[in-house]
């Protein structure tokens, strides 16, 4: 992929309690038009690569200012297909001014305004994400307590 065009960002901090935070901290230092974020426990196929190339350097680009794109969750080795996991679609991919992130857990990418004068259009994108987050039970489990109390936290607060 053409780092001229596409900027990777792998979140990979220890410590973080606002993921959104983070994240925007990242996106402000971006200086090529497309950007793609990561979690550090996920990966891209070569399948997703091409894909994305194609979406950001051909035709998709003039039409959408953003892309979602599956996540294929595995868990203890095995993929997940059914149940919310089985489903779930991302905008990861966007134009570097396309919008922010909110929510300190569970963090969303939302647009700010328009583009071009026109409402932002979000593409979706075929090849999953792979997402291997959890080795073992007990890594499942420190995640989601940090999570849910992060989630309980910003919920207070609302």
């Amino acid at each position: 992929m053409d780092k001229s065009v596409l900027t990777i960002i792998t979140l990979n901090s220890p410590g973080i309690t606002n993921f959104a935070m983070a994240r925007n901290e990242l996106l402000a230092k971006v200086k090529t038009p497309w950007v793609l974020f990561l979690d550090s426990d996920e990966t891209l196929s070569s399948a997703l690569e091409s894909e994305i190339d194609l979406a950001i350097n051909h035709e998709p680009s003039t039409i959408y200012s953003a892309f979602a794109i599956p996540r294929l969750d595995t868990f203890l080795g095995r993929e997940l297909k059914h149940g919310e996991t089985g489903s779930a679609q991302f905008v990861r991919l966007a134009r570097r001014d396309y919008g922010l992130w909110i929510r300190p857990v569970h963090e969303v990418l939302v647009p700010v305004g328009a583009r071009h004068g026109s409402p932002a259009k979000i593409g979706v994108l075929k090849n999953p994400i792979l997402h291997t987050p959890h080795p073992t039970i007990a890594s499942f489990l420190d995640k989601i307590n940090l999570y849910s109390t992060l989630e309980a936290d910003y919920r207070f607060k609302q």
